[in-house]
């Protein structure tokens, strides 16, 4: 890792993690402490690497960073020192941070990506016509595969709106942009749940939910608390997630009852996947089109005057045809929303 990708990464993630963000810094700015980065053989991403060392600090580890990182909501650590303790941490653990960064993907737990989630399956539904079968790829532990047992509160200056359950404990707070309105659509009925993911954590496993909320912000206990809200609702509901790669995606696909329209859902940017494998998705939903409609709610780095952030997608694939309009813009977290759709434009 270079200081350019921790620079990058310390800009991108200012906004969610202010500790995060004077960590990155604090690395750019002592190149000796990049030599432990070398040391440790460590080519994980900057969310991944932290994360491995905010799992150490939640198992009771003692060191002047794992301090850091315990008190990080209440205290803002001097540079010099944290990037002191940063190489020290990394030079004492540097085999345990391998081998967690070996076996272990960072997952972002983004369930703020239901704000694109809760519109989206509804517009999913209106086109199909049928009731829905969800395939999450890259579910992890599966939250998002339950979009509609929360609710998301939409505001602006102008308007507000809310989708899912209002009784739900899981609250969702987003953005709407640029006079955005939300079309008035039914809730979807979604027949069928199913994540895949190459490397499923299960939430009844300690370590595995350990590793969860390692992934979290230690400076974001707001976060650590939707998402613990988030876990005992995927308990009660039993939501289902397989351990499997894009390549089971027309078995599975075929699978579904035939009065359900398949909606592939692939929720992580391209950049945040382990695996190039499960990024080629055409080839399989291609095939699954010639057998039966198809749809894939694509997330796509935007690269346009639009700005930065996620273009999120509607796509047919149905015979050998594929058709494709554009739903919303957001950022990568799902804070806020630029809705683009409207009834009557497919």
């Amino acid at each position: 890792m270079t200081h350019t990708v921790f620079r990058a990464y310390g800009t991108g993630v200012a906004k969610q993690s202010r500790f995060y963000a004077q960590l990155a810094e604090a690395v750019c700015n002592h190149a000796d402490v990049l030599d432990e980065l070398a040391v440790s053989g460590s080519r994980a991403t900057p969310a991944a690497l932290f994360s491995a060392l905010h799992y150490l600090t939640l198992t009771g580890v003692q060191h002047p960073l794992a301090a850091c990182f315990r008190s990080a909501s209440q205290t803002n650590p001097d540079s010099t020192v944290l990037a002191a303790s940063f190489k020290s941490f990394m030079k004492t653990h540097a085999a345990q941070i391998a081998e967690i960064l070996r076996v272990r993907r960072f997952q972002a737990n983004e369930l703020n990506r239901c704000s694109v989630l809760a519109p989206a399956m509804r517009v999913a539904q209106v086109v199909s016509g049928s009731a829905l079968g969800l395939l999450d790829i890259g579910a992890g532990s599966g939250l998002n595969l339950l979009f509609d047992s929360y609710v998301v509160h939409y505001s602006s200056e102008w308007c507000g709106a809310s989708l899912g359950d209002i009784d739900s404990s899981v609250r969702i707070d987003c953005e709407l942009k640029d006079e955005t309105i939300l079309p008035r659509l039914p809730a979807p009925t979604v027949s069928v749940r199913v994540g895949l993911d190459l490397n499923r954590t299960y939430l009844d496993d300690a370590d595995d939910l350990r590793w969860l909320y390692a992934c979290l912000p230690p400076d974001r206990p707001d976060q650590a608390r939707q998402f613990a809200a988030a876990i005992e609702v995927a308990r009660a509901r039993h939501s289902g997630v397989v351990e499997a790669t894009s390549g089971a995606l027309p078995v599975m696909i075929r699978n579904l009852p035939t009065e359900v329209t398949p909606v592939v859902v692939g929720t992580r940017a391209p950049e945040q996947s382990s695996n190039s494998r499960d990024l080629d998705l055409i080839g399989p939903l291609e095939e699954a089109g010639r057998h039966r409609r198809v749809l894939w709610l694509s997330a796509e780095r935007l690269r346009s005057t639009r700005g930065t952030g996620l273009s999120w997608n509607l796509v047919e694939f149905i015979g050998h045809s594929m058709n494709s309009t554009t739903l919303a813009d957001s950022d990568d977290l799902g804070t806020w929303l630029k809705w683009m759709y409207q009834p009557g434009s497919w």
